[in-house]
């Protein structure tokens, strides 16, 4: 068995770009399925089908980041009070 991945424009109920799945050994996949997965050190992968790699979706991470921020704030606001 080998896990593949299905690289997807919209992001899945899971939240992520791709599906992943395992195929038998051998069995031959049609066109659009990646082979090789993300790097485990993205944080929102996503498949770019010009460059041929798995990078950072830009928008995922600036909503990640306002989140982030948006918590900092409360807690400075928190410790402030």
């Amino acid at each position: 068995m080998r896990i593949v991945y299905l690289p997807l424009e919209e992001k899945n109920a899971e939240g992520k770009f791709y599906t992943e799945f395992q195929t038998p050994d051998g069995l031959p996949l049609g066109d659009g399925v990646i082979y090789v997965g993300p790097d485990e050190n993205l944080k929102y992968p996503k498949y770019d089908w010009t460059k041929g790699v798995w990078v950072e979706d830009k928008d995922s991470i600036i909503e990640y980041m306002k989140t982030e921020l948006d918590e900092l704030k409360a807690r400075l606001e928190k410790l402030e009070a």
